[in-house]
């Protein structure tokens, strides 16, 4: 099984985008009342699905594995709730769909950057976060929300709030 899992953990969701820069899209509409795609995606998730190279993974690839999203860094976890992962990220909604730069803040791939796209949609009346990008031997940036040779894609669907600091120290007073 733990062969299953590394190579998706090892690129999960940080690798260096290898791409050229794609023509900007149309903004999209912005109003007063609206909010931001980082502001909406704080939160617990599950890992729902994911694809590598055009095929979908094997669910006990994924299966038991979470993601924390705060306003800037997103980690994961195996089923073991053992960090696989953490990277600071940032959004770009001038484009559509908006485009996410993350940088890998853990030691053994610190400074790592990966590009991608990154959309929020509702299913089943659950939040749901998709996001894609290129690997180290892909060529094309993701334009699409499919995969193709060099690329991976998650589907996050949120289980939870992310816990402020105070609750987390609470939680381990205990």
């Amino acid at each position: 099984m733990k062969t299953l899992i590394a190579p998706l953990l090892s690129t999960l969701l940080f690798v260096p985008q290898l791409a050229a820069s794609q023509p900007a899209a149309s903004p999209p509409a912005t109003g007063a009342g609206q909010q931001s795609i980082a502001d909406q995606l704080p939160g617990k998730y599950q890992i729902v699905s994911s694809e590598k190279d055009g095929q979908p993974s094997p669910k006990q690839e994924i299966e038991g594995m979470v993601v924390e999203i705060t306003k800037d860094k997103i980690v994961t976890a195996n089923r073991d709730r053992m960090e696989v992962h953490a990277a600071t990220y940032t959004i770009d909604q001038t484009q559509l769909p908006a485009r996410i730069t993350m940088v890998s803040v853990l030691e053994r791939d610190k400074g790592v950057k990966t590009k991608g796209l990154i959309a929020l949609e509702k299913h089943g009346g659950k939040d749901r976060v998709k996001l894609i990008y290129t690997l180290p031997d892909g060529k094309i940036m993701p334009t699409e929300f499919k995969t193709y040779d060099g690329q991976v894609m998650v589907v996050l669907e949120k289980i939870g709030a992310v816990r402020t600091a105070a609750e987390s120290e609470l939680l381990e007073r205990r």
